[in-house]
């Protein structure tokens, strides 16, 4: 569990992109215990679901977003729950915690005032409006180690 913490004077930004909900309560704890102003949230993996990660895991996730989003007056999220096209209906109980306790939960984008574009979440659209060259095709098949060396073909 990798996480970082900003302080200036007595405002606290907390990025903790990879904790993955965070599902581990250990996790969900330590950010609590440093009560930041902003949070940096990776979410759960929910599409990850059922094939690296347990239905159980999601759910914890998920409960522990909604304590965030209780108890953190910004909590964006980002990385691994915006991967899923229906992130919100997924997070809908901690947008509703949120409001209860007069807090945010919403993405980078909605932070700077703009509109989200989750490409991730619409790669299989994407692809099929603009399908990427056989050139990168092959290129992003290639071993990773040749691929760290080897331009991309874009």
């Amino acid at each position: 569990m990798l996480m970082a913490l900003v302080q200036h004077h007595d405002e606290k930004v907390m990025f903790a992109s990879d904790v993955q909900g965070p599902m581990d309560e250990a996790a969900l704890q330590c950010i609590l215990a440093e009560k930041p102003h902003l949070l940096i949230l990776g979410g759960p993996p929910m599409y990850l679901a059922g094939f690296r990660v347990s239905e159980l895991q999601l759910k914890q996730g998920l409960a522990h977003l909604e304590t965030l989003a209780r108890s953190i007056p910004t909590v964006v999220v980002e990385h691994h729950l915006l991967r899923d096209a229906q992130w919100r209906e997924w997070a809908k109980a901690a947008f509703a915690s949120a409001q209860t306790a007069g807090n945010k939960v919403l993405t980078a984008a909605e932070l700077v005032g703009k509109d989200d574009r989750l490409l991730e979440a619409e790669r299989k659209q994407l692809y099929e409006k603009d399908p990427p060259s056989r050139e990168f095709e092959r290129w992003s098949k290639l071993p990773e180690q040749k691929r760290r060396k080897t331009k991309p073909p874009v």
